[in-house]
């Protein structure tokens, strides 16, 4: 690859006039100037030129008295892999051929890791990784292409490459919505028949949720929610064309204890309220929501997964309630409504409010009494749109038992100031 020959071409030369009435030259678009020694002999130098060639990279003036001025030409060095930047994944062995764009360069090289492939055709610049069996090849490194001008000037270009998948960078950061990357596992969903303030149906049974999920570092926010609002041109009555359930009030302004209000143009957060988490939003409005940021609502499983941790016991922090008040917002210490996200510890894994504040809607339908099979599940859902859905998580109004991680709870599908949503993005 070393060597190899391209067209170039330079910048078209500028002269001009110094103070001191000397000829100055620029050959790179007036970035910077050459004094020639050469005196002008009128205001604007007409005669002073009898001739002016562009050959093999240089441009060569020729004066009124024979004289000739050689000056380089500066070409312009610039190299696209025609990517947007971010790490190329490639699975062992594949091949992917760039779009790339060069232009400046007489000759150029290309580096890259051990074991790996890169060269320019008349497809384009081809990237090969290396095989699985070739154990001593690096998995990752950098592809670079150097570019050298005519008269020594250079340019260098780097693209990451690594063998394995894409993983999405905060999918939600778009909408303004902080994520956390939940890895996919094995945990006990429910409660032991001995932890106190459990209800009959958390039996305990063993869960597997095979795909990775981004979830919401915290609940959804007044704000954020109104931003959805304003987006889709939800009037005051708060109606939406649902694609669950047709035309549907999703959101109204209370006007005790208000989230979202109408200001008579648009929907803006009540003074005050702008990250607390969004009430007042019917479970429609939360999947909907979901949907316009490009994810969905939490299964339950998905729910209590993230929220323990890692944890077996009764709180992410353990099973004595003590320490509730540093993780959760209930009753006795916020007996007035809701408090803003995030102002209480993180849980193991970066969520915050996991316990207390606002319950969280969830994908599931669930009567309300219906216990878990004991027996264990994989990814599990209970979709039924005739039956009210589940929450979880606790909120204000409840006392630490109700704040547990596998405590449940549901409720017709209405607007109400203690039940919020966070949302998930799952991995494909």
């Amino acid at each position: 690859d070393d060597g190899n020959k391209i067209p170039v071409s330079g910048e078209a030369p500028q002269v001009r006039i110094n103070e001191d009435g000397y000829w100055e030259i620029s050959s790179d678009g007036g970035k910077t100037w050459e004094n020639t020694n050469v005196k002008a002999e009128g205001g604007s130098g007409e005669s002073i030129f009898s001739d002016v060639t562009v050959k093999d990279g240089y441009m060569y003036l020729t004066l009124a008295d024979g004289t000739v001025i050689e000056v380089p030409l500066t070409a312009e060095l610039s190299f696209d892999f025609g990517t947007d930047g971010s790490v190329l994944y490639f699975a062992a062995g594949e091949s992917k051929t760039l779009d790339y764009t060069m232009s400046g360069a007489e000759t150029y090289t290309i580096t890259k890791p051990d074991g790996w492939r890169a060269s320019i055709d008349v497809e384009g610049l081809v990237i090969t990784a290396p095989a699985a069996e070739n154990t001593f090849a690096e998995t990752e490194g950098v592809v670079s292409v150097i570019l050298f001008g005519a008269n020594g000037q250079s340019f260098l270009a780097e693209q990451s490459v690594k063998i394995g998948e894409a993983v999405q960078d905060n999918p939600g950061k778009e909408f303004g919505i902080e994520t956390v990357l939940i890895k996919a596992g094995t945990f006990m969903m429910g409660s032991p028949v001995t932890e106190p303030g459990r209800s009959s149906y958390e039996t305990q049974h063993e869960v597997t949720l095979t795909k990775d999920f981004y979830m919401s570092i915290y609940e959804i926010t007044n704000s954020q929610f109104a931003d959805f609002l304003n987006a889709n041109n939800v009037g005051e009555d708060g109606e939406f064309m649902t694609e669950n359930n047709g035309l549907q009030q999703i959101v109204v302004e209370d006007s005790w204890d208000p989230g979202c209000v109408w200001n008579g143009d648009g929907w803006e957060p009540a003074e005050g309220k702008s990250n607390h988490p969004v009430t007042y939003v019917s479970w429609d409005g939360a999947y909907e929501y979901a949907r316009w940021a490009g994810g969905t609502l939490p299964t339950e499983a998905q729910w209590e997964y993230a929220c323990r941790a890692g944890s077996t016991t009764a709180w992410c922090f353990g099973d004595d309630p003590g320490p509730i008040s540093d993780y959760g917002w209930y009753f006795e210490i916020s007996p007035d409504g809701t408090q803003e996200v995030g102002r209480k510890l993180p849980n193991a894994w970066g969520l915050y409010d996991m316990h207390g504040n606002v319950h969280e809607r969830c994908l599931d339908s669930w009567d309300g009494g219906t216990d878990y099979s004991p027996a264990p599940v994989t990814d599990p859902l209970s979709p039924n749109p005739g039956l009210m859905h589940s929450m979880r998580g606790g909120s204000w109004v409840n006392d630490p038992y109700g704040l547990r991680s596998a405590y449940r709870w549901n409720g017709p599908d209405n607007l109400n100031g203690t039940t919020g949503f966070r949302i998930i993005y799952p991995v494909d």
